[in-house]
């Protein structure tokens, strides 16, 4: 789903825990990160030893050779040398999934966090739970997206912010289920 705010991505998941009686949230960007990862130390999660620059459209939806022939308005633009097949957003799962079985880690759309958006990490919290503030006007996005000029974006530490009403062709989201306690 593109196109939704932070508030938007907050009430679909109320909605869910609601209509299915189990609890549902956003991930914590840390959470966020530790499965986006799946077990890897590079910049992707793919390749992590040599972070080959063509691996990412195996990987990824990305601004590549494809976006730069389908929209021409944007030439001048930096691409990634490869073809990922998509110069928009791709259907789920149209790339290969990370070691943990993920999908569009990477790429495709940027991804609303729990988190409030936080200028560094001094402060973070160290047990992997989303980082609030009192006044949240902006959540952390996570990602990367297929409309990104500035190439690593696609990288698993990058991340970014939102404000939370905005919403955008570059912006999805996707749930954590929480588990029951009995």
């Amino acid at each position: 789903m593109v196109c939704v705010g932070g508030d938007d991505a907050q009430a679909y998941v109320k909605w869910l825990t609601k209509k299915t009686c189990h609890l549902y949230r956003l991930p914590s960007e840390s959470e966020w990160e530790y499965a986006a990862r799946a077990g890897t130390t590079g910049a992707h999660y793919w390749d992590a030893d040599t972070d080959n620059p063509a691996d990412v459209c195996k990987y990824a939806n990305v601004v590549d050779i494809t976006f730069k022939t389908r929209i021409p308005l944007v030439a001048n633009w930096s691409n990634h040398a490869c073809r990922d097949k998509a110069a928009w957003t791709a259907p789920v799962a149209s790339y290969a999934p990370n070691a943990y079985g993920l999908y569009d880690m990477s790429g495709n759309v940027w991804e609303w966090g729990e988190d409030c958006w936080h200028d560094s990490f001094l402060g973070a919290p160290a047990n992997g739970t989303a980082w609030k503030a009192e006044n949240c006007s902006a959540r952390v996005l996570r990602g990367g997206g297929w409309g990104d000029t500035m190439l690593g974006t696609e990288r698993v530490t990058t991340h970014g912010n939102g404000g939370l009403v905005e919403r955008s062709v570059f912006t999805g989201f996707r749930v954590v289920r929480i588990a029951d306690a009995n």
